[in-house]
């Protein structure tokens, strides 16, 4: 945000400072919460927390369901109708992240047709988590509809309570399944009204609208934004 007007260089953290905080914040026996998605939904999950339902674990050529225990080959994932998300449990930024559909036989990966041997493939370079494909707020489809345009919230705590810092919403591009900035994604921050600034950012490009759909940001209203909050 340095290239804004009211921005100075002596508000912003160098990443020394930052991870400085960051250590002081968050000892290092948290990290397995955020690094490990399967430890992390289960973590949340006993709180109560609303989550993309977990279905299941991926790897080795085998699938574990975990509403029996029971564990197959891949191979009879044929019979099974999906819609679902494959995620490797201890990647970030979007980074081994598909969407997995098996319709009437037919297994697409990305929105692209693929076999079982490719499946297998990939439960072979890690373990994978699978969750099942949540539906967004059609307000949401209006900024991008291939993906969960997912609201980021940066808060801080002091020791005594929790504040909120910032927000941002992350979108995907074109037909990507994902929102991750990191891997193509747009961000635009949001006021604390729930509208969108007047400009996001497209990597280290400024833009007053989303690239694909053409929806300008100013102005736009993030539905239960107040809520999420």
């Amino acid at each position: 945000n340095l290239y804004r007007k009211d921005t100075s260089p002596a508000h912003i953290l160098t990443y020394q400072e930052f991870n400085r905080v960051n250590r002081n914040l968050m000892p290092n026996y948290y990290r397995c919460l955020l690094e490990d998605k399967l430890v992390f939904d289960r973590y949340l999950k006993s709180f109560g927390f609303p989550l993309a339902e977990t279905i299941g674990m991926v790897r080795d050529n085998h699938m574990k369901w975990f509403s029996t225990g029971e564990e197959e080959p891949l191979d009879q994932l044929a019979g099974q109708e999906l819609d679902c998300f494959l995620k490797m449990v201890t990647q970030w930024g979007g980074e081994h992240v598909h969407r997995l559909v098996n319709h009437n036989g037919t297994l697409t990966i990305d929105n692209q047709p693929a076999g079982i041997e490719m499946l297998k493939s990939m439960s072979r370079q890690g373990t994978f988590v699978l969750q099942k494909t949540i539906r967004q707020h059609p307000t949401m489809d209006q900024l991008n509809p291939s993906s969960v345009n997912s609201i980021r919230l940066v808060t801080m705590s002091d020791g005594m309570g929790v504040s909120n810092l910032a927000g941002f919403v992350r979108m995907g591009l074109k037909d990507s399944v994902i929102d991750n900035i990191t891997r193509g994604g747009v961000g635009c921050g949001i006021h604390e009204d729930g509208t969108l600034h007047r400009e996001g950012l497209n990597g280290s490009m400024r833009i007053d609208r989303h690239p694909t759909s053409g929806l300008v940001f100013e102005g736009f209203s993030l539905p239960w934004y107040k809520e999420a909050q």
